[in-house]
């Protein structure tokens, strides 16, 4: 729940949030690259059927309404919340303003409502987010409404009344969780030492603009949103889409660690 977590920052190269991927000796961080990883090792998932920008753009709002949904969550559970877990998350969500939050919780729960309201229009004619197949938007809307379900008390009775979101809802959860199998932190480090990091799908056309980082320079790459603790390593590329940069740790070898290229700062290490 909280840090340290030192076989992820090992692996992670100090990267803060969560969830990251890991595959043999590659480190892929953040839920938009991840998506588009796990949706190119299965073709028949199609993850992104019905267009990446249309799935990116509610992605991109989803992220932004989870933002009212951590002050909320924190909040309305502040007294049933572990203080080390209130204190690592406040420190760690720079977007909250300890002194004003509580002031703004009428906002929040309004933005929220807006977000929810607008998904159960949009349900009213389509099985899912972007039409009759689900895609990566169905599960960023969700994870929102899992929480506000879950974890913001003040949504609970108006959420009861969202009929397209709660068939949508289920319907999402008939699909299930797959197969989980528990491995030890040592087991993960193991298995990167073991692989080699597999760079051979990467596209190398890095970016034209010449006050970009190159290939080999030493970079540090940090989020541009919170959690703004930087990686740093030997870039191996940034381009449209992607950042790459490999690291050589004595746990776990050589390990390289991949960030989506929106919302990610590369800087070169003078």
């Amino acid at each position: 729940m909280v840090m340290p977590r030192p076989a992820m920052t090992i692996l992670s190269g100090g990267y803060r949030k969560i969830p990251v991927m890991q595959y043999g000796a590659d480190i892929y961080c953040d839920t938009r690259l991840i998506s588009q990883k796990i949706n190119n090792l299965f073709n028949d998932l199609k993850l992104f059927s019905h267009g990446t920008l249309q799935n990116s753009a509610l992605q991109s709002q989803s992220d932004q309404i989870f933002r009212s949904g951590a002050i909320l969550s924190l909040i309305e559970n502040k007294e049933y919340i572990p203080p080390e877990v209130v204190e690592d998350r406040m420190s760690f969500f720079t977007f909250i303003n300890q002194k004003t939050a509580e002031k703004e919780l009428n906002h929040h729960q309004s933005q929220f409502k807006k977000y929810a309201m607008d998904i159960d229009e949009l349900l009213r004619e389509n099985d899912f987010i972007l039409g009759l197949q689900p895609n990566w938007a169905d599960i960023c809307c969700y994870a929102n409404i899992f929480m506000a379900k879950g974890n913001i008390p003040s949504s609970f009775e108006w959420m009861k009344k969202l009929k397209n979101i709660d068939s949508w809802y289920q319907n999402l959860m008939s699909y299930g969780e797959g197969i989980r199998e528990e491995i030890s932190s040592q087991e993960a480090l193991e298995i990167a030492k073991t692989s080699t990091p597999d760079l051979s799908n990467i596209n190398h056309q890095n970016s034209d603009d010449e006050n970009m980082p190159q290939p080999g320079d030493n970079v540090k790459v940090t989020p541009d949103d919170y959690g703004q603790i930087s990686v740093q390593g030997e870039l191996i590329c940034v381009n449209l889409d992607e950042i790459v940069v490999t690291n050589e740790t004595k746990e776990a070898g050589a390990i390289a660690i991949h960030f989506p290229r929106l919302g990610f700062i590369v800087e070169k290490i003078i």
